[in-house]
Parts: C-alpha cells; structure tokens; sequence
C-alpha cells in the first residue's frame, strides 16, 4: 500500500472525513453511485450495504481494502476478495442494539394498537447472533415468554434453549427473524418464509423481519396478510430495495425503510471499528474518536403520575423512539410516481428520523418496577 492512498467512501458514513481523511487522499460518493469507473484509483474502499461489491465493481481496480460500515455483508462477494488477496472487514454487532432496540419499540408499538400486555405475548426469535441474543434479553426483562431458534447453533451446541422451528413458529404471538441471507446448505434462508413458514405460524400472529428482505417470499406473505392468517407483519427490510413491493407496504403494520439498525450510536459505532480496523491494516496507531453526537430531542422522558406499569413502559419506549412517524414517512411512497419512487426510498432512509439509543435518556419519576425495568434496558434514571 503507498504512503498517501486514494480512499473512496460512501459519503453517507458519519465523520466521514474526520475519520479517514487523515489516512491519504479521501474522495466521498454517494453509495449507489460507486462503480468501476468512479472507483477505479482507489487503493482503500470503504462502503454501506446499499454497495454490491466484486468482480463488477473491483476488477480493473488498485484497491486492496475493502470495508462496510455495516453489521452485514451479503452485499459483498467474500470469495472474490479471498481469490484476489484483498482484506476486507464488516462492522460485525455495530448496530446490534440498535436493532434490538428497533424491536422492543415494534412490540410496544403492536401492544399499543391493539391493546396487548407484553407481559401475556410470546416472542419467537428467529436466529440467535448478536442481535437475536439481545432481542431474547431485552423481551426477557419485558416480560415476554422468549423461544429461541437456530439450526446452526442447534447443532453445534445441542442446547435446549434452542428450539424448534415447529414449536417456535407455532407458540408465538410474534416472530421476529434475525437470519442472515444464504443459499448455502444445510440452511438456506433465501425465501425461508414460504407458505409452509408461515402455515406453522399461529393464526392472528405478527411477523418482524430485520434481518434482509429476500428471507421472505413477498408475494405468499402478502397472500396471508390480505386474507387475515396472519394479523400483521412489521418489516424494515424489503427485496429488490429500493424498489420494493408497494402492495405490500400496504398490508404491513408498519414499515420502515431499512433503518431498524439507523441509531446515531449505531451507525457511529459502525465508523470507529472500521477505523480501527484500518489503522492496524496500515500498522498506525490510531488517535481518532467521535465527538458531538447530537443529543436526543427530548432526553428527560417523565413517567410521573403513570400507575399502570405496563402503560408506563410503552409511554417510555415510544417517546425515546416515535416508530410511527418513519413508518407514515415511508407511506408516502405510495402517493409517489413509479418510476420516482426508487430515489423516494433511499431519500427516506437517508433523511430518517434523528434516533438515539436507550441509555441516553432520563427516567423521571415512576414506579420502582418501571425504573427497573427500563434501566435495564438501558435508560437512565434522573
């Protein structure tokens, strides 16, 4: 690698130039935006999912790195990168809690609509890495009964705690699926979500996916929530993005545009061990770190005067997170021209709300049940 590289990366990566313009010369683009051509000088390459990586993009290029500042990596050809000796590196859990978090406001969400006690619900959690395991953590400290499935680890562990998929799909009132994409045996999961899926599911139940859009058969899913099987389907991720089924987003209970893992903490988090990772790839020592997040909208949420804890609980999560509102941008869409509505979604996901985690709100007042429970989650108690 020369002294000075050229660095090409997505322009939408937070401290963008704070992090890597001291590395050499650093060139930012749009993600969708960075093809053969626009990346040809670039000797490191950093990028977000929106970028498909290999042969197409890499081949009559100089770059020797790669990274995405993403916990995933189905946008990128690993094989191509091991063929040709180009490191590369994912921001593997920079967004896990995030997620997580994405979730237990989803839930509360549901529980406020439809008049549902977490604390009655199961959740089925498909998929137990990182960001399953705090999904199974943060419903346990909510009280909801949490199954836990994974073949994979199933097999490598025989744990009990990993059940089924028959029994996790048909015990619980909500599915959550944190799978990554694979065609790989012996678990593909590219439309895992198929009608036999789904006719193993309880009848009136809800579906969350956060995981990628293409573990799911949209048109039998879409089958089953306009004839009422299955009660309602909360999905952040969508096939063919950014061009994603309308029709669907029409029947979902809410819909997002790909951000369940867009927290400011998050995406910033997601920077620094990109970062990191490049400054031991380079063999320098790194000084760098993020200041001046911006603080959350209304960082002191009160639960005062709040007697029914369920209630309060709900109150606290959906004011730290108002996911309503990014599901009623998303809906804009639909009053979008067609052939404009590709650019609509990622300008929706781009210019999303400012979200901030758990732990940098404040609890005022409340039972000490409520305190408990949401400083557990990670909120603060003033």
């Amino acid at each position: 690698m020369k002294s000075h590289p050229t660095i090409i990366a997505d322009e939408r990566i937070p401290f963008v130039r704070e992090a890597f313009q001291p590395f050499g010369n650093l060139i930012t683009l749009p993600g969708r935006e960075m093809n053969a051509i626009t990346i040809r000088e670039a000797d490191i390459l950093i990028v977000r999912s929106v970028t498909p990586v290999d042969e197409l993009l890499l081949g009559k290029s100089k770059v020797r790195y790669v990274a995405t500042a993403s916990t995933g990596y189905d946008h990128v050809d690993i094989r191509y990168l091991q063929n040709e000796g180009i490191h590369f590196f994912s921001a593997l859990g920079c967004n896990a809690n995030a997620v997580a978090e994405y979730i237990v406001v989803a839930i509360a969400e549901l529980c406020r609509r439809y008049s549902l006690k977490m604390n009655e619900l199961t959740l089925g959690i498909v998929g137990a890495g990182q960001i399953g395991t705090r999904v199974y953590e943060k419903a346990n400290i909510l009280g909801m009964n949490a199954l836990l499935n994974d073949p994979p680890l199933k097999d490598k562990t025989d744990d009990p705690v990993y059940r089924s998929r028959e029994d996790v799909l048909s015990q619980s009132d909500i599915v959550s699926l944190h799978v990554p994409l694979t065609d790989e045996s012996p678990y593909p999961t590219r439309k895992m979500v198929d009608e036999g899926f789904l006719n193993t599911m309880k009848d009136g139940a809800f579906l969350i996916n956060t995981s990628r859009g293409a573990v799911i058969d949209e048109n039998v899913l879409l089958d089953y929530l306009s004839s009422g099987v299955l009660r309602g389907a909360v999905l952040d991720v969508w096939e063919n993005e950014p061009a994603i089924n309308t029709g669907l987003l029409e029947r979902v209970e809410i819909g997002t545009p790909h951000i369940a893992g867009h927290s400011v903490d998050g995406k910033v988090n997601a920077t620094v061990m990109v970062y990191n990772d490049l400054c031991n790839f380079l063999g320098i020592a790194g000084e760098w770190k993020p200041e001046g997040l911006p603080p959350p909208p209304e960082p002191v949420i009160s639960v005062e005067h709040m007697t029914d804890i369920h209630k309060a609980v709900i109150h606290a999560l959906l004011r730290a997170y108002p996911i309503e509102k990014d599901d009623a941008r998303l809906r804009r869409l639909l009053d979008v021209e067609e052939t404009e509505r590709a650019a609509f979604f990622d300008s929706v996901r781009s210019e999303h709300l400012t979200r901030r985690e758990f732990d940098s709100y404040y609890i005022r007042g409340g039972e000490i049940a409520v305190i408990n429970t949401l400083t557990k989650l990670g909120f603060n108690e003033e």
